[in-house]
């Protein structure tokens, strides 16, 4: 809720101490050379390699690490986080932190590779659509990066179809994505709903420790 807070202080910034002079609306200068390079002569710029090399970092920290543990032991079950002894309200709110480290620093790039500047109305769908992506990628870094870069191609491709002899409308991209969103939420709603159970399936690793917390069971 302290979205629309961030977004009229930055407004404020950029109309106010952080305005550069000389243009017709409000607008910080160019980053100059803090802008990130492009790659091999392409539109692609150097941002995409700190994207990619953040996957392996994240990947380590929920899969190999204490805290990553912790982090995923209380999504699944914060009773029986708080039973072991974490602490699931500090979790959640470390998790959010870093989650919004992380979304600032997409915006960052997304300020040094393609705008170079920032705007007081800057803004941008990118974050719906990262919902998307996340519930494709089943909540994985590698999983995400692969739907992301799906998505990104798709985006991409969008005008090249409508211009080239295709002429396919861009917005048949947001119809597929709307498709592959309801198509995920809908096996989740349908396991819910008629409660179906793989039979024979083995335990995660996360409940085997939340199931078997308090109640005596080896684990």
């Amino acid at each position: 809720m302290l979205n629309y807070i961030a977004a009229i202080f930055v407004a404020y910034l950029i109309t106010g101490p952080l305005e550069a002079p000389g243009f017709s609306f409000s607008r910080t200068g160019p980053v100059g050379n803090a802008a990130f390079p492009p790659l091999f002569g392409t539109e692609i710029h150097g941002g995409v390699l700190v994207a990619f090399g953040l996957v392996p970092v994240i990947w380590w920290l929920l899969w190999r690490s204490t805290l990553g543990f912790e982090i995923r032991t209380v999504g699944a079950n914060p009773d029986a986080a708080r039973y072991a002894g974490m602490r699931p309200a500090f979790l959640i709110i470390l998790t959010m932190s870093l989650c919004g480290l992380l979304g600032g620093l997409a915006g960052g790039i997304q300020i040094l590779g393609v705008t170079g500047y920032m705007t007081a109305s800057y803004g941008s769908a990118i974050g719906f659509a990262s919902i998307t992506v996340a519930l494709l990628g089943r909540a994985h870094p590698v999983g995400i990066m692969l739907a992301a870069l799906l998505f990104g191609a798709m985006r991409a491709g969008s005008g090249l179809m409508q211009i080239g002899e295709a002429d396919i409308p861009p917005e048949i991209i947001d119809v597929i994505q709307a498709a592959i969103l309801f198509f995920l939420t809908a096996d989740v709603v349908i396991k819910k709903v008629l409660r179906i159970r793989a039979p024979d399936a083995e335990p995660s690793e996360l409940q085997t420790v939340t199931k078997s917390y308090g109640s005596g069971a080896p684990t």
